[in-house]
């Protein structure tokens, strides 16, 4: 867990699990809910005509300066759970789920505002990995991943061998 002092904020929280499970199963959990970027002053610049605060300090004051640097944060919680197998010496299989929610941000100094992700934003994904195949310490991985949003839903795949 980070926070910033200065801006009285949670910069990232972060709970990692794993548990051992029988019959060569392991379980992993990834719990993050941060700020994105990390707040920071110079924040409060993207989206703005000027490329350093001193520039941005002729036109607003310190106190608008850090309103400006709050409403250019959103806020980002990613969750995903992960199932590995162990399928011998050679393979093993991967299945996870991903969710994923950014906030908005308001319209402020002159910026307008940023829609985060409207609804659920889910992803499955199935991985098969295999070494020493072909060769020795060879690395081939076979992915099947499925997103889904409330504008789009994604269905892919990719190969890739070492």
């Amino acid at each position: 867990m980070t926070t910033d002092t200065a801006y009285k904020s949670l910069n990232a929280l972060v709970l990692l699990g794993t548990v051992q499970l029988p019959a060569r199963w392991q379980l992993t959990a990834d719990l993050e809910h941060r700020n994105a970027p990390l707040i920071t002053t110079e924040n409060a610049l993207i989206g703005q005509p000027f490329t350093t605060l001193s520039q941005l300090e002729k036109v607003f004051s310190q106190q608008q300066i850090e309103n400006l640097a709050r409403d250019r944060t959103p806020v980002l919680s990613t969750y995903s759970l992960s199932a590995l197998k162990q399928l011998g010496e050679r393979w093993q299989t991967i299945f996870d789920v991903f969710y994923t929610k950014l906030s908005d941000t308001p319209a402020s100094g002159g910026v307008e505002p940023f829609t985060g992700t409207q609804g659920n934003e889910i992803s499955y994904q199935a991985q098969l990995i295999g070494s020493s195949l072909l060769r020795q310490n060879d690395f081939n991985q076979v992915v099947v991943r499925y997103d889904t949003t409330p504008t789009y839903n994604v269905l892919g795949w990719q190969f890739i061998s070492r």
